[in-house]
């Protein structure tokens, strides 16, 4: 934790996708809506909880300006996952992740296309596999209507 302002910064990120999670949950089907409503009041328990530490640590540390220059490689990370987030509405679940997880191995310095082809191909697959069948989760499907 670097400091108290990234801390709540953080938290309130973590809550406001909490509650959205919460509220689309309630949107699915009971059965389909028991897993991310689980997650969901998890991140917000977890944000809550980071508030407060910071709060308490606040009076300990002195507050300190953000350097995005020192946490250049967090910025780009985050918006990685932003873009991802974002694309995932328009192309899908499956397009979306192949891209993003291919976007995000080759940030954080894997460079054998083979494997990072193969290694999106599985991960994806194989959480299609658990929220769509196992968990009966919908995915979101895209223009692609798959």
């Amino acid at each position: 934790m670097a400091n108290w302002k990234t801390d709540i910064g953080l938290s309130l990120v973590l809550l406001a996708g909490g509650i959205y999670l919460l509220q689309y949950s309630k949107g699915i089907d009971e059965v389909a809506a028991k897993f991310p409503s689980l997650i969901a009041i998890c991140t917000i328990i977890c944000a809550l909880c980071l508030i407060v530490l910071a709060i308490l640590r606040r009076a300990k540390e002195p507050g300190r300006e953000i350097d995005l220059k020192k946490h250049k490689n967090v910025v780009i990370l985050m918006a990685l996952v932003i873009a991802y987030g974002l694309l995932m509405p328009v192309l899908g679940y499956i397009f979306s992740s192949l891209l993003g997880f291919a976007a995000i191995s080759i940030f954080l310095g894997y460079r054998k296309p083979v494997t990072i082809i193969i290694s999106d191909v599985i991960v994806t697959a194989a959480i299609f596999v658990v929220f769509k069948f196992l968990l009966k989760v919908p995915l979101p499907t895209g223009c692609f209507g798959f």
